[in-house]
């Protein structure tokens, strides 16, 4: 029996939601929550009729719940439920299952212990062992109702038709990457390595743009550039706005229908918004208010060396209790940055990574982070795992190692390539993927192909060429 401790708010918001929609869930949630424990009201009405309607038909009431309150919605409640319902069908697409139905096995967990601690501490007061023993084992009794033992194979073969081996995988706006499927997913950690100062933080305001895009919820942890400079180059990203007026140049790769690279496009680009220009101001906010996922964005700036991973777990719970926000993925720029034991930095740094994963599954959520190379790396031809800075078990501890390597001259010309080093979710890697980019209107990408025998060639028509720079890098 549980105590009569109240659920918080947004749990309870996303049980009901579990209770009117889940298949899977439904059932679950009538059978480990009694209606007392729902603070509201008309939560506890709704509730109410809900578990009536899945006593008798056996699955939630879905697109019927309004049924159930024709008389009410007709009534001076109205406003009341159809505001409530309104909600329960917008929550429908976010609700973030697992995560919730973990939430509440250890709210379940917490409340059965109590409940069999105070009896059995009574039951000793009593000299009564065995009723005490009883009450504690009726406790760790109730706890496995919520326990599943894993998935079988039969289980295996229906969510591999399904296509729910992994699920919300977020898009990279890459083509040839995205037809992989690597980008971020839950329960996943995706890691980019770049050397310093070369492009980490715009790879991940693109991965954010792209869940937002996707509507996914995305909470943005930035370590080293502040909550405004990641919100301004969000709003370059999302709408190719310029940060200062200026003349600007793009590269456009042209590829055959093989998608082999033909050649090299330069575009002129006039006519774009700036942030220097005030004018543009109610243009761009015009363009942000048209936007679905406007509100699935938080930027939360934490001082470097500051942030561990415990305390980024009590912020997802506090923003969670807090603005009943609870996100899809979590990006990190960038995890070097957070607290770490400076005597012994390697080791509690392979740690860390470790533990954001753990986090990831914990939660239910993508981890999205970048990472330096080595100073060896940063001068490579090419950046592969081989040159992940300190320490390597961050290559072991990823799901997805994409790395960046931009020349001088390729940075002169807005192209650089990504390397899929590793993946253990995808069916490829070990490929190149070339891109052109744009940072002063905040895109970094604008076209991509697969990397061709024939780049080299091409780039040394457009100038020096990239021999000529690697001879120089030798010399």
């Amino acid at each position: 029996m549980l105590t009569t401790d109240r659920l918080s708010v947004s749990l309870q918001e996303n049980l009901l939601v579990l209770l009117v929609f889940s298949d899977k869930a439904a059932s679950l949630v009538r059978n480990s929550i009694p209606l007392p424990l729902y603070s509201s009201q008309i939560y506890r009405e709704v509730v109410s009729r809900v578990y009536d309607y899945l006593d008798q038909y056996k699955k939630p009431p879905a697109d019927h719940l309004p049924d159930l309150f024709d008389d009410e919605l007709k009534s001076d409640k109205a406003n009341q439920y159809g505001e409530l319902f309104e909600a329960l069908y917008a929550q429908k697409s976010k609700v973030n299952e697992d995560y919730i139905l973990g939430q509440l096995e250890a709210f379940v967990r917490q409340q059965t212990l109590k409940s069999s601690i105070i009896s059995a501490s009574e039951a000793i007061q009593e000299g009564d062992l065995d009723r005490a023993e009883e009450q504690l084992h009726a406790g760790l009794k109730t706890r496995l109702s919520l326990f599943t033992p894993g998935t079988t194979l039969a289980d295996g073969v229906r969510l591999a038709y399904a296509h729910q081996v992994r699920k919300d995988v977020a898009p990279t706006g890459i083509k040839e990457l995205d037809d992989w499927g690597l980008g971020p997913a839950r329960g996943e950690l995706h890691l980019f390595i770049a050397k310093p100062k070369a492009g980490k933080t715009w790879w991940l305001v693109n991965v954010t743009k792209m869940c937002l895009l996707s509507r996914l919820r995305v909470v943005y942890i930035t370590l080293e550039i502040n909550e405004a400079q990641i919100a301004q180059r969000m709003i370059q990203s999302l709408f190719s706005v310029l940060r200062r007026k200026a003349k600007i140049s793009v590269t456009r790769l042209r590829s055959d229908g093989l998608g082999r690279l033909l050649h090299f496009d330069k575009e002129q680009l006039s006519g774009r918004l700036s942030l220097d220009d005030i004018t543009s101001r109610p243009l761009v906010e015009k363009k942000l208010g048209r936007l679905h996922g406007r509100e699935n964005l938080i930027i939360k700036a934490f001082p470097t060396s500051a942030l561990s991973v415990l305390a980024l777990r009590a912020y997802l719970d506090m923003l969670e209790r807090v603005s009943g926000f609870i996100p899809d993925m979590v990006v990190v720029d960038y995890p070097d940055l957070m607290k770490v034991d400076s005597k012994n930095y390697r080791i509690d740094l392979g740690s860390l990574y470790r533990d954001l994963r753990g986090l990831a599954v914990e939660r239910n959520v993508g981890v999205v982070c970048a990472s330096q190379s080595t100073r060896i790396g940063a001068s490579a031809k090419l950046i592969t795992d081989i040159h992940a800075g300190e320490d390597f078990s961050k290559i072991a501890t990823a799901d997805t190692v994409l790395t960046y390597t931009q020349t001088v001259h390729e940075r002169e010309m807005g192209l650089a390539r990504i390397f899929v080093s590793n993946s253990r979710v995808a069916d490829k890697d070990r490929f190149i993927v070339l891109i052109s980019q744009s940072y002063p209107v905040g895109q970094f990408v604008l076209s991509s192909c697969l990397m061709s025998e024939n780049y080299i060639g091409l780039l040394e028509q457009s100038g020096s060429g990239l021999r000529e720079e690697e001879e120089d890098d030798e010399t």
